[in-house]
């Protein structure tokens, strides 16, 4: 579907939402996965996880970052040393360093994990709302994106490496509940294995701005509606952010060769402290900035949008993918060298201590390019650094950024990011957002130096307009909240500025949502067809009915089903979920199409032992005795339409003696009995023990399903045997009726993290159809 319109035909022409899956979170539930250990046991080895998982994100995040450093480095001093002696040589080498990484980069991606390609933070938010997302999660996926952002960055395109931790976040939380130690398979199901995701997710964003609070907030703000989210999860998650940011703090002091070793969060983004009171105009100039950036960021949506419609019309070819990359690497080079090359030579004395080149000063990241030594270049310093020295450029009051080279910095930023995003590559866009916000802030620092007098101007500083451009560009585009607004706190460090912060974020907000009310990452999930769950239903589908939703006739199993029945059911329908029926057709649970595999591998049949006990006339010729002494109150011709409530108030009636009270005791005991004893399949099929382990149910690490084709021959060799569904199936799943609204049936389906919802007749019971996730969406929208 196009990401930036939504056509509102409903039910919705596209049909590749329908080859996404839900994750089975219900599996827990299962009668027999449910005797699987719990308590405090179990909790404590899911703090350990916790800590792998943020041990080994800050050394990702340390070795991603140690990469880019040392390829930027390579690529400029190469640069650098040719272009004294020829600038046209010079561009030469840097476009061929370019090149290089970036063809790695997406070759490495297209070819071998697709899955790769782009921040996937959109995928991240499917996943935790409970879509499953198979390619997604792997170890390959998991290399190369951490090999292929840090070649894409070091390359020069127009894109960050923080939103790809998010995702590579989401990997090592998976991997964590399938490191070969006895305890983990505990966590080895989807409910688990999600919520070991979250962790790493925010121990991912912890490690990239050095926000352990911002991070956990930033994983918890993706996954809305945040229905499985817990006090507990959300304090393991804030445990694991702090694990990450500790542990890439001191392997980064460690790299630089810093003792003694400081406990201090990540520098590998920080957007400085405020040394200086922030005055009120700085709210004026909230607004201001806040009012920009929310247009600029929803202008970057639409154009992106765009752009990537036709990036899905016409580079259909892997090849194709590539040679975009390539081609948006050679221009952005070349637009980069030719701007500073052309700032540089416009000046008649470029060489002196002037606007184009600057004497050095000492801890201040500075390229020289054509400045004689003991100078740098101003203009090539913030295009040509890394990008986290770059924030630390735009974030330095010991240096001063032109306002010519702030406009040309942000203008070729925000174009190239437009064209970027969406590109062969794995790549984000926070630091590209943050970096176009720091020259906004720089412009407008500018406008209101020339307002205010030379006496006030003291107390302003340029890196206080550079935070609120950033936030209001990046809120402009995500269209993230108080995990932003948290985000930036911690990585200013000052609480002076969090007000500032606060307004510019809901101005940008509110003046991006006048524009677009879609965000980036909602526009990739609509183009990606991610059947996203939200709480918002269209107006003109509100009115549906569960039996208007439903899929029908319903594919189900009676609890006891000979093998021949299930694998026609295997071998001819891709359906996860049968419900379980008694002779009624009422549901009375749900098996999985991964359990039945499993039962006929184990060979679990079912041997019925004893004699088969009949129900007999005289029980039920006996039952109908004890029934007449109660025909004052109750006839027998309406006894079937009485419920529980209605029995309780005629025994709490006082005109009822003891005797009677007994009697309808006995009565109301064998109406609920009625259902279940009095079917002779109950009493001719009783329970017998569990002939697998709650192990045996356990899940890979891409939660696949088994393929029914492993089992074939055993299932063919015993076609007439018998399965025993009761002690392993979901038991009294939750159902609807099938007149229930739209609104309640999406409400239970999302509350309760559903995968499949049995709908019901309102009159027998008896069941109707089965409502799953696309069902549901086809009546949706992004």
């Amino acid at each position: 579907m196009r990401p930036d319109k939504s056509f509102r035909i409903y039910p919705r022409p596209d049909q590749d939402y329908k080859k996404k899956d839900s994750l089975d979170i219900q599996k827990v539930t299962g009668k027999l996965y449910g005797k699987r250990p719990t308590g405090n046991k179990v909790q404590a080895y899911l703090w350990i996880l916790c800590f792998i998982i943020g041990v080994v994100m800050g050394s990702i995040a340390f070795i991603m970052d140690i990469i880019v450093v040392e390829l930027v480095d390579l690529k400029w001093q190469s640069t650098q040393d040719i272009a004294r002696t020829n600038v046209g040589l010079g561009w030469f080498v840097l476009i061929l360093y370019s090149l290089c990484f970036v063809f790695i980069a997406a070759v490495i991606s297209v070819y071998i994990a697709p899955a790769a390609i782009g921040s996937g933070v959109a995928e991240a938010m499917g996943l935790l709302n409970g879509i499953a997302q198979q390619d997604y999660i792997c170890l390959k996926t998991l290399v190369v994106k951490t090999l292929g952002v840090s070649l894409a960055v070091a390359g020069g395109l127009c894109g960050g490496k923080e939103g790809p931790l998010v995702h590579i976040g989401s990997i090592v939380g998976y991997a964590s509940a399938y490191i070969p130690m006895k305890f983990t398979r505990y966590f080895r199901n989807d409910f688990e294995k999600r919520k070991l995701m979250a962790v790493g997710t925010a121990a991912g964003v912890s490690a990239a701005f050095g926000a352990p609070i911002g991070g956990s907030l930033f994983a918890y703000e993706i996954s809305k509606p945040s229905t499985f989210w817990s006090f507990s999860l959300t304090w393991k998650t804030f445990f694991a952010s702090t694990i990450s940011t500790f542990v890439l703090s001191v392997f980064k002091q460690l790299y630089d060769g810093k003792f003694p070793i400081y406990v201090s969060s990540s520098d590998i983004v920080k957007l400085g402290a405020s040394q200086k009171p922030v005055t009120l105009d700085s709210l004026f100039a909230a607004v201001i900035i806040g009012i920009s950036g929310g247009f600029l960021g929803a202008c970057f949506i639409r154009i992106n949008n765009q752009i990537n419609k036709y990036r899905k019309q016409y580079l259909k070819e892997k090849w194709m993918k590539v040679a975009e990359a390539l081609c948006l690497t050679l221009v952005t080079m070349t637009t980069f060298y030719i701007a500073m090359y052309i700032k540089y030579a416009s000046d008649d004395d470029p060489n002196n201590d002037t606007e184009i080149c600057q004497k050095l000063k000492p801890e201040v990241p500075s390229r020289e390019f054509l400045c004689p030594e003991g100078t740098f270049d101003r203009l090539a310093t913030i295009l040509f650094d890394t990008q986290s020295n770059t924030i630390k450029t735009f974030m330095s009051d010991r240096r001063e950024i032109l306002w010519q080279n702030a406009l040309i910095f942000g203008i070729i930023w925000y174009i190239f990011l437009c064209l970027t995003s969406g590109v062969a590559a794995p790549l984000g866009i926070f630091i590209p957002c943050i970096l176009i916000g720091c020259s906004l802030g720089h412009l407008y620092f500018k406008i209101h130096y020339m307002i205010f007098s030379a006496s006030d101007s003291e107390l302003i500083r340029p890196s206080t307009f550079a935070i609120l451009g950033s936030t209001a560009v990046l809120a402009g585009s995500t269209r993230m909240t108080y995990s932003l607004a948290v985000i930036m706190l911690e990585t200013t460090s000052s609480v002076d500025i969090f007000l500032p912060i606060i307004f510019t974020l809901f101005v940008s907000y509110g003046s991006g949502t006048l524009l677009i009310n879609k965000s980036i990452y909602r526009s990739a999930l609509r183009s990606k067809n991610i059947p996203l769950l939200l709480k918002d239903i269209p107006k003109e589908n509100g009115h549906y009915q569960a039996q208007q939703l439903m899929s029908s006739p319903v594919r189900a199993f009676n609890f006891i089903v000979k093998v021949q029945d299930v694998l026609f059911q295997l071998s001819t329908t891709t359906i996860n979920g049968f419900p379980v029926l008694n002779c009624h057709r009422r549901v009375i649970g749900i098996i999985e199409r991964d359990t039945l595999i499993v039962l006929i591998k184990n060979k679990a049949w079912y041997s019925v032992k004893g004699e088969v006990e009949e129900v007999k006339e005289a029980d039920v010729q006996t039952n109908a005795k004890n029934k007449t002494s109660t025909e004052r109150y109750v006839s027998t011709q309406s006894i079937n339409r009485l419920d529980e409530e209605q029995l309780i108030d005629m025994v709490s009636d006082n005109t009822i003696t003891n005797q009677e009270q007994l009697l309808h005791k006995d009565m109301w005991d064998n109406l609920t009995r009625r259902e279940y004893l009095d079917d002779k399949d109950y009493v001719k099929y009783p329970l017998q023990e569990d002939k697998l382990q709650w192990e045996d149910l356990n899940q890979n690490f891409k939660s696949l399903i088994r393929d029914y084709k492993d089992i074939l021959d055993i299932a063919k060799a015993n076609l007439e045997r018998e399965l025993d569904l009761r002690p392993y199936m979901i038991d009294r799943p939750f159902t609807v009726c099938s007149q229930d609204k739209f609104s309640k049936v999406l409400k239970i389906f999302i509350q309760m993290q559903l995968r499949q919802l049995p709908v019901v007749s309102e009159s027998n019971g008896q069941i109707l159809g089965i409502i799953t996730r696309q069902d549901l969406f086809q009546y949706m929208t992004l």
